[in-house]
């Protein structure tokens, strides 16, 4: 296998302990184990009766419930199986699903590991636009055409990251179907599901176990507890006995620690959940009044999610960008080159209100600065 750089780990490592305002992850800032043992009403007693043994592959009884208690009704225990965060679960669909097909539908920009990992094991990788011109919605008469007899999956990723848009479901029903008239698998990634802006949370999930489409989910980001590192799968029952002998290979099993802080987050998701969002849509109107007043900025409102994706026109690279906020004033923006497009940087809305206000100015006042270069 040969994998690229992931773009962004780069800026990640350098950046992300050393500014004033970390404005460049793109989770809720992380909680430590007695905050969350504290929300959830449980004491340190708790985890030190923890036995560090081996769970089933699929994750405890317990965490598997509590996934489940999150979906429709129609959604069923033994089609959910626990990974080592997406990231895992990207990897494993993308070896398991491919079969004898050879292309890979799948959105650009987005998470790298959408289109790299594919790419890695060796599929035609057919890249979808998103851009702030169309919302960043996709057409689905493009994605359509990208799918033929040759395709093994198509990717979804709905809150969009880096841009925080939802899809339609008139659009993602268009593009369910012709996959399957196609016999492809569709991947739904729905990583900020628990976070819409509107509406209500969790956002109905694209899963249709008994049909072709597969989806991945996870708490760390929108929970605040990235260290948990654990993600999940819903798939078919034949496809979770798959994916379960592909993982005894790789992480085997979470860790117990992770399996039961999880489980007792989702138990308890609304104290998690509720504040995330009263913070992330203050935050989203608060970008969207500086993004109107500043000049060569605009913004394609996000609709859920940790992340917005605001476009500038100056004549600087995203890279000189980011780099010149964070040496100016602290603020770190992820770049626009870290999703392999110029002209953007990606905000993280999840921060403190007030200290967001603050790099909020400092950016203001940065892009002030480039409008007169």
């Amino acid at each position: 296998m040969n994998i690229r750089r992931y773009y962004m780990e780069d800026w990640l490592a350098a950046c992300k302990d050393s500014s004033r305002y970390n404005l460049g992850e793109s989770g809720m800032p992380d909680i430590s184990v007695g905050e969350l043992l504290a929300r959830c009403g449980e004491t340190p007693d708790s985890l030190s009766r923890l036995v560090l043994k081996d769970h089933d592959t699929r994750g405890t009884e317990r965490l598997r419930h509590a996934i489940l208690s999150t979906y429709e009704s129609d959604a069923l225990f033994d089609t959910i199986t626990t990974t080592t965060g997406t990231s895992e679960a990207l990897f494993i669909l993308f070896n398991l699903l491919m079969g004898k097909r050879s292309s890979v539908v799948a959105p650009m920009p987005s998470f790298q590991a959408l289109y790299d990992v594919p790419r890695a094991v060796g599929a035609d990788v057919r890249l979808y636009r998103l851009d702030d011109e169309n919302g960043y919605l996709p057409d689905p008469d493009e994605v359509c055409s990208l799918i033929d007899d040759s395709t093994g999956v198509v990717v979804i990723n709905t809150p969009h990251n880096p841009s925080g848009v939802m899809i339609p479901g008139d659009t993602a029903d268009a593009i369910i179907q012709k996959a399957a008239f196609h016999g492809a698998s569709v991947l739904a990634d729905e990583h900020y599901r628990f976070l819409p802006f509107n509406g209500c949370w969790p956002i109905k999930t694209l899963a249709r176990p008994d049909e072709n489409v597969i989806a991945t989910g996870s708490i760390t980001k929108c929970f605040g507890v990235n260290g948990l590192r654990m993600g999940w799968i819903i798939a078919p029952v034949s496809l979770i006995d798959k994916i379960r002998d592909f993982r005894d290979y790789l992480t085997h099993t979470l860790s117990p620690v992770s399996d039961y802080c999880s489980a007792l987050a989702l138990e308890h998701a609304s104290l998690f959940i509720e504040p995330a969002l009263r913070v992330l849509r203050k935050n989203a109107e608060e970008l969207g009044d500086m993004v109107n007043r500043t000049p060569g900025l605009s913004l394609v409102m996000p609709e859920g999610g940790i992340v917005s994706f605001p476009r500038f026109v100056y004549t600087i690279s995203s890279d000189n960008f980011a780099r010149g906020l964070m040496d100016t004033y602290g603020v770190f923006v992820l770049p626009g080159s870290s999703f392999e497009v110029e002209n953007h940087i990606r905000i993280n809305l999840g921060q403190d209100p007030g200290l967001f206000c603050k790099a909020l100015e400092h950016i203001h006042e940065f892009c002030c600065q480039m409008e007169q270069s």
